[in-house]
């Protein structure tokens, strides 16, 4: 994983010294997100949805299973290095959507959760994302991509799914919701982690928000 310049390996516990270039994140806006959901492979919508609207990390939202369900709570594993789960409120209607699905997997029938379940994911997620990127410069609709590229130059990835989280957070910042609020969402141990995404405080409420982002989804 990233930290700061240094490559660090969270298992190991070892660092790299050797400085590397931090990566920048696009933002992730609305209409981005809006565009992926449309446009991913529908047997990959519902995880696309809940990672961007609940703001799970890819890991988490491939791992869960029925039980992880109850009512509108996800129970959620905190991190590899903290136990005990958190609460991750889920709006209704996304909930009765994923109840039967659970757990999530590709069209032919491998779980998210593997490897080459997840890289079947990652096929589809990278040719709508380029295919985004292309829209936006204005592109003929209906090219195809050669060794990673559009005839224009686009590269194959700029988001990540993992951008679908970074992007949620950033939401409800944009909402105004409370950082501590934020912070037990996304699962942070600090808000220090959270101020990343989310400067703004307020007094917006999770459910009120997400109904307004996404209650036409």
């Amino acid at each position: 994983m990233r930290h700061g310049v240094l490559t660090f390996n969270a298992w190991l516990g070892l660092g790299d010294l050797k400085p590397h270039e931090a990566r920048v994140f696009p933002p992730m806006l609305i209409r981005h997100y809006q565009f992926i959901v449309a446009n991913i492979a529908p047997e990959f919508r519902l995880f696309v949805r809940v990672l961007g609207e609940e703001g799970l990390r890819p890991g988490e939202g491939a791992g869960l299973t029925p039980d992880k369900l109850v009512g509108t709570t996800l129970y959620v594993k905190k991190s590899k290095t903290r136990s005990g789960e958190r609460e991750v409120y889920i709006r209704p209607q996304l909930a009765a959507e994923i109840k039967g699905v659970l757990p999530f997997t590709s069209p032919d029938g491998m779980l998210l959760s593997t490897r080459a379940g997840y890289n079947r994911f990652r096929w589809a997620w990278d040719q709508v994302v380029v295919g985004m990127l292309c829209q936006e410069a204005g592109c003929k609709p209906g090219i195809r991509y050669v060794d990673g590229r559009c005839p224009s130059g686009h590269p194959l990835v700029s988001f990540v799914p993992y951008d679908l989280r970074r992007g949620h957070i950033s939401w409800l910042r944009d909402a105004k919701v409370q950082a501590e609020v934020v912070r037990d969402r996304a699962g942070h141990s600090h808000t220090s982690m959270t101020s990343v995404y989310a400067r703004a405080q307020g007094d917006g409420g999770v459910p009120e928000v997400l109904e307004n982002l996404f209650g036409a989804a």
